[in-house]
């Protein structure tokens, strides 16, 4: 279980308040990991146990926080999978590549990894699906430690095959100048990809104010296309000198967009 906090006091105090309350209820706590930002530790009481961690997080989220009848508030399951495509992105650990498998029946891989992006401008999308690949290690004793019932080929290679298809649609959206991460939210709240019909592009904010901050989808492809502004541009007379046609192309001319307007 994860527990975020936005300040490194926040992970202290509640930490140390969490493990006494569990020790006066009768639990056995064992400190594994213990740092300012960061903290782990595992609980048990008779023949079963859970590991806990504290995390200092920052507040960038795409939905409100939402009741939980167990935890009392949690994280947005689309804010909670698009922090694991960043873990997964900077560690090998197992219990990652399963959540990433599983919620990919949710929504798609490729939505995950380009809205992850926001959180952490380090990456691109593309970089960070190649970090997420080279982390994507099947361990069998994390996978019993975790008691999943899950065939580790079949998981694997189910992995191979979303991997392969976020990367085709990731360099989509990259070539058309779609602004890197955005989500992609329908009216009834699931999470879908740019070109998706009915689809409206949401921004993450910080804490409180993740709620309701939706753009324009057209907006986000010029804005995307902005940022190519900086490389090499070129006016082209439209066809009978009806427009101008903007050819923006990226330093290594792969990527290349073709922007018309017409006259009146």
């Amino acid at each position: 279980m994860d527990v975020f906090h936005d300040a490194e006091d926040a992970v202290i105090r509640s930490s140390e308040r969490d493990l006494g309350t569990l020790a006066l209820a009768g639990y056995e706590t064992r400190r594994e990991l213990w740092t300012p930002s960061f903290r782990r530790a595992w609980v048990s009481k008779g023949a079963e146990g859970v590991k806990l961690e504290w995390c200092h997080d920052a507040a960038w989220r795409f939905f409100p926080i939402a009741a939980d009848d167990l935890l009392g508030w949690r994280l947005h399951w689309f804010d909670a999978i698009t922090n694991k495509a960043l873990a997964m992105g900077s560690r090998a650990e197992t219990r990652d590549l399963v959540d990433i498998v599983t919620y990919a029946g949710r929504c798609p891989l490729h939505a995950v990894i380009w809205a992850a992006c926001t959180k952490d401008p380090g990456f691109g999308p593309l970089l960070l699906l190649d970090q997420m690949r080279r982390h994507s290690r099947v361990d069998l004793a994390e996978l019993r430690e975790m008691g999943a019932s899950l065939d580790a080929p079949a998981l694997k290679i189910r992995w191979i095959d979303l991997a392969s298809t976020a990367e085709g649609e990731l360099t989509r959206a990259g070539t058309l100048g779609v602004e890197v991460g955005l989500a992609f939210v329908h009216e009834n709240g699931s999470v879908g990809w740019f070109d998706e019909p009915g689809v409206v592009a949401h921004r993450a904010h910080v804490g409180a104010e993740a709620a309701g901050h939706l753009v324009d989808g057209q907006a986000a492809l010029r804005i995307g296309a902005e940022r190519f502004r900086a490389f090499r541009l070129g006016l082209e007379p439209g066809s009978g000198g009806q427009g101008l046609i903007m050819r923006v192309l990226s330093p290594s001319d792969r990527a290349r967009v073709s922007i018309v307007w017409a006259a009146g």
